[in-house]
């Protein structure tokens, strides 16, 4: 696909842009106002491109039949099956279809809302759409995020010691804090307490040096 070749009617040509191929289905609107399913082959995915193309020449090589006016472009299916009309303007030497209804537009799930407005909770969600202008809500269905769950979590903590002493001075906590500033009268930096882990005897020293 990336020595595929795009050559437009206005003369541009552009190579390595075609990231995909298969068959899409676009909704557009005849020019009775009538929307229409069409079904289009072996087309070429190509999201740099701003506007969809469409090929005159593929068209008809798979035997339909394209009539051109100046405000008007009339398809008709191989063997004369359907006609359809639309709608198009001119722009130099390429001819723009303005008759395609995006079926889509910024609808989306309500699960799809909230993550893409960074997780927000769904009651504001809900409340946005009577405010923003275009914003549509498919679904409503209550959902489950994972993101939201695992952010809420608590980290839990055993409060049970691992080993507890059975007498004075076999387990015996130690700690060292410092350097302390300002520096003591004596010039004592650091701060070192011991805590007997049966008795919870403390005490603690002052050290001017770390070792």
């Amino acid at each position: 696909m990336n020595n595929h070749c795009i050559e437009l009617a206005g003369g541009s040509k552009s190579t390595g842009i075609v990231l995909g191929r298969g068959t899409a289905k676009v909704c557009v609107q005849t020019s009775d106002g009538e929307p229409r399913e069409v079904s289009l082959d072996n087309v070429l995915y190509i999201p740099s491109y701003r506007q969809n193309i469409f090929s005159v020449l593929a068209a008809t090589e798979k035997g339909a039949t394209v009539n051109f006016t100046p405000t008007s472009a009339e398809l008709v299916a191989p063997n004369g099956t359907s006609r359809t009309t639309f709608d198009i303007s001119r722009s130099g030497k390429l001819y723009y279809l303005n008759s395609v209804v995006n079926n889509t537009g910024d609808s989306h799930s309500i699960k799809e809302w909230h993550e893409i407005l960074g997780h927000c909770n769904v009651k504001d969600v809900i409340k946005l759409e009577t405010v923003v202008e275009g914003m549509k809500i498919s679904g409503k269905s209550d959902f489950s995020c994972d993101v939201c769950t695992m952010g809420k979590m608590t980290q839990s903590f055993s409060r049970h010691s691992d080993v507890r002493a059975t007498k004075p001075l076999e387990l015996v906590h130690c700690d060292l804090c410092g350097p302390i500033q300002p520096v003591a009268k004596d010039g004592f930096k650091y701060a070192i307490s011991f805590v007997d882990g049966f008795s919870s005897a403390t005490t603690v020293y002052f050290l001017r040096q770390q070792q």
